[in-house]
């Protein structure tokens, strides 16, 4: 009878801690979108996912890896679709595309969302 109620309180401990390690606190992501050129954010970021709508012939998109505000930097991503209406969604979720100093969004002609941590 003492080996079954230690066994059966050992492994109410073990599931126990599973249950834990299973809780563990997830990283928030941030999301941004818009149809105009933004600063996203100052600080490094992770890419994790890109929406993008065109909404005319020729809509496309850059992020640029800078702190400025001018659209001025090195660019960490580009996509374009050629007709009004097409949608591209882009995920990195596996291999995130992180940018060092800010993230700067230009968009032409088209709807943007990015979601980053």
């Amino acid at each position: 009878m003492k080996k079954f109620l230690i066994i059966s309180v050992l492994m109410g401990l073990f599931f126990i801690g599973i249950q834990h390690v299973d809780a563990a606190p997830r990283t928030r992501n941030s999301f941004t979108s818009g149809a105009t050129s933004t600063l996203v954010s100052k600080r490094a970021i992770d890419i994790v996912r890109i929406c993008f709508i065109s909404t005319a012939n020729g809509g496309s998109f850059t992020i640029y890896d800078t702190t400025g505000e001018n659209g001025t930097g090195t660019v960490v991503m580009e996509g374009k679709e050629a007709t009004s209406g097409n949608s591209k969604v882009l995920d990195f979720s596996n291999d995130p595309i992180h940018v060092d100093n800010g993230c700067y969004l230009a968009v032409v002609s088209g709807q943007v969302s990015i979601e980053y941590r």
